[in-house]
């Protein structure tokens, strides 16, 4: 999520919601949502990496609530996961 919002300028809301992968050293295995691109998971595939698919939005990569600070404009903004219940309380 933080490449998202740093490398790619992205808001809370779309870092978010950008779709996860996690590499599995321990089974030496790719895990990734079907949602990450078709041409991507079989290049890894021809490359001899091992994938496990999880269905869109699989709390299995866990969940975050996010809140970004704006210093200039002393003003907060954030987001909450839609893979799980959350709530995020700025006072």
């Amino acid at each position: 999520i933080i490449i998202y919002l740093i490398d790619f300028n992205m808001s809370l809301e779309e870092a978010v919601k950008m779709p996860r992968f996690h590499y599995d050293f321990r089974e030496d295995i790719i895990e990734m949502e079907t949602r990450i691109e078709a041409d991507a998971i079989d290049h890894l595939k021809r490359s001899g990496h091992r994938i496990k698919l999880f269905i869109d939005f699989d709390i299995h990569f866990g969940n975050v609530q996010v809140v970004r600070f704006d210093f200039f404009k002393n003003q907060a903004t954030s987001f909450s996961d839609v893979r799980k219940e959350g709530v995020i309380y700025i006072e």
